[in-house]
């Protein structure tokens, strides 16, 4: 099992892919900028760099997967 941060989740890819992810059997934790639902998604504005520092050394991932950002 490894444990996955995913940025941006709110989105339309990422409900998808941390369903995936959780049915493989990984810990998926996610993060968007307003996404807090359950204790494994954090809210969190990329842009700010000591926010973004806190919430990798508290979820301390193994793999990321960065879907945040303007399409």
């Amino acid at each position: 099992m490894t444990r996955v941060l995913v940025t941006g989740a709110g989105g339309f890819v990422g409900p998808h892919l941390r369903a995936a992810l959780e049915t493989s059997g990984h810990e998926v934790w996610c993060t968007d900028r307003t996404l807090a639902i359950a204790p494994q998604q954090i809210p969190c504005e990329l842009t700010d760099a000591d926010g973004t520092r806190a919430l990798v050394e508290r979820v301390r991932p193994e793999a990321v997967v960065h879907l945040a950002g303007l399409s």
